[in-house]
C-alpha cells in the first residue's frame, strides 16, 4: 500500500510536468521517464509475493535498461524534438513491446529473468565506466542545447534518473530479479527489504528537476490562469456596477 501511494504520488508529479513542460512529450528521454513511471505504478499495485508481481516487476527491469541506456547514448548531445509522428510511433512500439515481453515473461520467467539480468549488467556496467564531459568544458552552444534534457539526470551520474537514491534504488530494481531464481524464492524477507527501498526510491525521484521543477511550473501556470480569470471577473462585476 505504501508503494502504491509513493508510486502514485510520482505519477500525479509526473502528469502535471507532462501538461506544464513540453520535455515530456516531446523527447525520447521524457517519453522514457513516464513509460518508467507508468511500469513502476502498474508493480507497485500488485502483492509483491505474487506471481503477477513477477512479470510486473521484470517490466520495470526493462523500462530501468530503457531509461538508462537511452542516457548513456545521448550523454551532452544536442536535444532533438520528436514530431508527432514520431511520437505516436515511440508510444506504440513501447506497448507491443511490454506486452511480447510480459507474454515471454509469463511462460518462461528463469530464461527471461537471466536474459534481463544478463542485460541490466551490461547497461550497468557500462554507465560506470563512460565518463561524460564536465559542464564546464562544453560549448556555450552545447549547454543550451541540453537545457531541457539534462532536467532528467545528472550527467555525472546516470544513476541518478532514479531519483536522488538512484544507485540503492537500482540495487533494489536489479535484486528482485534474483528473486525469480528458484533458490531464492523462499527470502521474503529480502521481498520487504527491496519493498521499503523502492518505495523510499520512488519518493526520492520526486525531487528530481523534471519532476518537482514541472510540478511547481504547473502550479504556476494554474495559478496564473485563475489569477486571470479572477481578474476579468472582477473587471466584469466592476464594469456592471458602474452601469448600474
Amino acid at each position: 500500500m505504501v508503494s502504491t501511494w509513493c508510486s502514485g504520488l510520482l505519477v500525479l508529479f509526473a502528469t502535471a510536468s507532462s501538461i506544464a513542460c513540453p520535455s515530456f512529450t516531446k523527447t525520447t528521454r521524457g517519453l522514457l521517464s513516464l513509460h518508467w513511471v507508468i511500469i513502476n505504478y502498474i508493480s507497485s499495485t500488485s502483492d509483491f509475493t505474487s506471481s503477477s508481481h513477477e512479470v510486473r516487476s521484470l517490466l520495470l527491469c526493462l523500462s530501468t535498461i530503457l531509461m538508462i541506456l537511452e542516457h548513456i547514448l545521448t550523454c551532452n548531445q544536442k536535444e532533438y524534438v520528436l514530431k508527432r509522428i514520431e511520437q505516436i510511433t515511440l508510444l506504440v512500439v513501447l506497448f507491443f513491446f511490454d506486452v511480447t515481453y510480459a507474454s515471454l515473461a509469463s511462460s518462461a520467467t528463469l530464461e527471461v529473468s537471466l536474459l534481463t539480468l544478463l542485460s541490466l549488467i551490461f547497461v550497468v556496467t557500462t554507465a560506470m565506466r563512460t565518463k561524460p564531459s564536465p559542464p564546464n568544458k562544453l560549448t556555450k552552444e552545447t549547454l543550451l542545447s541540453i537545457h531541457s534534457t539534462d532536467l532528467f539526470c545528472n550527467t555525472q551520474n546516470f544513476f541518478h534518473c532514479l531519483g536522488i537514491m538512484g544507485g540503492l534504488h537500482l540495487l533494489a530494481i536489479s535484486a528482485i530479479i534474483f528473486l525469480q531464481i528458484p533458490v531464492f524464492h523462499s527470502w521474503n524477507f529480502c521481498r520487504y527489504v527491496i519493498y521499503v527501498v523502492r518505495s523510499l526510491g520512488t519518493l526520492s525521484m520526486l525531487f528530481c528537476p523534471c519532476f518537482f521543477g514541472g510540478f511547481v511550473q504547473a502550479l504556476k501556470t494554474l495559478g496564473a490562469k485563475l489569477g486571470v480569470k479572477r481578474l476579468k471577473s472582477n473587471q466584469n462585476t466592476n464594469k456592471f456596477i458602474c452601469d448600474s
